[in-house]
């Protein structure tokens, strides 16, 4: 089998669009966007093409500002249609900090009747409620929040800063997430989830851009809470929110529940296996997505990538019900029953009627690998801090992690390795250069064990 035909296989496609959290960083970074690994920072060309997006005139702050008399702005990361995220420093702590900067101007005025100054004040109110209700989380998996404040006409939330790039990055390099990822990333979402619930708060925006992927490859939620705060602008994230939205969330005079978290985790969790949405396109119309929320019945990730079981189907359906109550009960069971479907950990104990047998009775992701996977991954970001990426060092290092990756059970993901490895290679180094053949070859190799691969 040829190069084309192995990155087919592989599942390659592009349904995601790149952006950052609010606690994003952005850094230099040499190497093209399917040369870096999962974690190292983006660089400055892809910060000045996000920026370039958006129209002049928006800033709400400006470099060197310090708010609250103490956080001094030092970067625009990102800028979006609320607000600004800065990179920061906290001189008092000397640290570096993200900074979200919410215009009080960008406030809708609705039903005529509340004066402008009322309408702020109850904004301005709410948006310190849900920031102390945040800061109550207490996780790993959530982006910490340090301080809260008002500088003008502008409100400011003071967070953690991750140094990595946003799971919708990851997705929009188009290489094939490995199982271990999806495994690991949905589960640390999860824990995300629960710690927030477990305080009475509830996300409202989960969403590939709001999942940060750190530089030691873990995952941690962002924006808690905002999501609220946005319902009252003018301008809500249009196709990058309603692409994730619960159905329930449509109806004004509906009840919101934590259910609305698990249904946009269905529909992350649809993306991170087939690299697309359940619904739409990061370009489709307002109407379209609505309706295809409330009224679609959800597609399971099977009819767009071949070999996913019948309890991993199952699973996200049952994210994506239409009825929050046929959900599942809490973020804890979805991580459960994930790692029951994919890793066949005994220790996970889910309902019966969640996770039934899929034939066969092969673990999907051979268990004993995960650690190697992960110490490997980790190797290869730090290789990239010190070596050229088309070092010999580094280049070794992405095929073991390829070849790791197919020997713990996941063909599909290690043929996707391999056929990244290849392109790289081929624009690097020149397609006459023997390690572009070697990589092909391999993905090719593991491609053909594509059909002898347990379902996922």
């Amino acid at each position: 089998m040829g190069a084309r035909g192995a990155a087919q296989a592989a599942g390659r496609g592009s349904g995601a669009q790149p952006g950052g959290g609010a606690a994003a960083a952005a850094g230099p970074g040499p190497a093209p966007a399917a040369v870096r690994p999962v974690g190292v920072v983006r660089g400055a060309a892809h910060r000045a093409h996000r920026l370039a997006a958006v129209p002049r005139g928006a800033v709400a702050v400006r470099e060197g500002q310090v708010l609250g008399g103490r956080y001094v702005l030092e970067r625009l990361v990102e800028r979006g249609g609320m607000g600004e995220v800065w990179r920061g420093h906290d001189p008092d702590l000397d640290r570096t900090v993200a900074v979200k900067a919410l215009p009080l101007d960008r406030i809708e005025l609705r039903g005529g009747t509340e004066t402008a100054a009322k309408t702020r004040r109850l904004r301005i109110d709410f948006f310190e409620r849900e920031a102390r209700a945040m800061a109550r989380i207490d996780s790993p998996r959530v982006a910490v929040v340090h301080d809260l404040g008002r500088e003008g006409d502008v409100l400011f939330l003071v967070m953690e800063f991750i140094d990595g790039i946003s799971l919708a990055g990851v997705i929009g390099e188009g290489v094939q997430l490995t199982l271990e990822q999806v495994v690991r990333w949905t589960v640390q979402i999860c824990e995300g989830l629960a710690a927030a619930h477990g305080c009475g708060v509830i996300h409202r925006d989960v969403k590939p851009a709001n999942i940060m992927i750190t530089k030691d490859g873990d995952a941690k939620v962002v924006d808690f809470g905002i999501a609220r705060f946005q319902d009252a602008t003018r301008s809500r994230s249009g196709f990058g929110t309603l692409l994730y939205t619960a159905p329930e969330r449509f109806d004004r005079e509906g009840e919101e529940t934590y259910r609305v978290d698990l249904y946009s985790l269905g529909c992350v969790l649809h993306e991170m296996l087939t690299l697309k949405p359940p619904f739409g396109r990061a370009d489709s119309s307002d109407a379209y997505l609505v309706h295809q929320h409330l009224h679609r019945p959800p597609p399971p990730p099977s009819e767009s990538r071949a070999g996913i079981s019948p309890d991993l189907d199952r699973l996200v359906l049952r994210l994506l019900d239409k009825v929050p109550t046929r959900r599942p009960e809490s973020a804890e069971e979805v991580a459960r029953t994930i790692e029951r479907v994919i890793l066949h950990d005994p220790r996970a104990v889910v309902r019966a009627d969640v996770v039934r047998d899929s034939g066969g009775g092969r673990p999907h992701v051979n268990t004993a690998y995960v650690e190697q996977i992960r110490r490997n991954e980790r190797r290869i970001r730090e290789l990239h801090e010190w070596e050229d990426w088309m070092s010999d060092v580094v280049l070794e290092a992405r095929a073991q992690q390829a070849e790791l990756t197919g020997e713990s059970g996941d063909a599909r993901g290690a043929a996707a390795l391999y056929q990244s490895l290849g392109d790289d290679c081929a624009r690097g180094l020149g397609w006459e250069h023997a390690r572009v053949k070697l990589a092909y070859v391999a993905a090719a190799r593991w491609t053909d064990l594509i059909d002898d691969e347990p379902e996922l």
